[in-house]
């Protein structure tokens, strides 16, 4: 559960970050630098969930639910960035339109599992 909520406030930081880039209401510097953060975070909350082992095997399917989840936040984090770093507006957006995705992804299964 610390690794879905840990990793939902990444994705939510970095798409603020990315969205108040494009709408002209933030640096572009800024933007990178929070990006890059929340993705270091995402990366580490998803490799850290990865390395557990589930204590029985009917929990191996929550566990493939959240790694999937987890997965995908980190690949859209790692897109916005992708994008941010080649100053991309146009595919920015497109990025952050993954990661809203990606994030409500994550929120809806922590909802579910609390």
């Amino acid at each position: 559960m610390r690794a879905l909520e840990g990793s939902l406030s990444e994705a939510r930081t970095a798409e603020l970050a990315g969205r108040l880039w494009v709408a002209g209401r933030s640096t572009h510097s800024l933007a990178v630098v929070v990006v890059r953060e929340s993705d270091a975070g995402v990366g580490a909350d998803t490799t850290w969930f990865e390395e557990q082992q589930p204590p029985r095997r009917l929990d191996d399917v929550v566990r493939g639910r959240t790694t999937d989840a987890l997965d995908a936040a980190a690949s859209a984090v790692q897109s916005v960035r992708i994008a941010l770093d080649r100053s991309d507006a146009r595919a920015t957006r497109a990025a952050l339109d993954e990661l809203r995705s990606a994030s409500s992804g994550l929120e809806a299964l922590a909802e579910e599992l609390s």
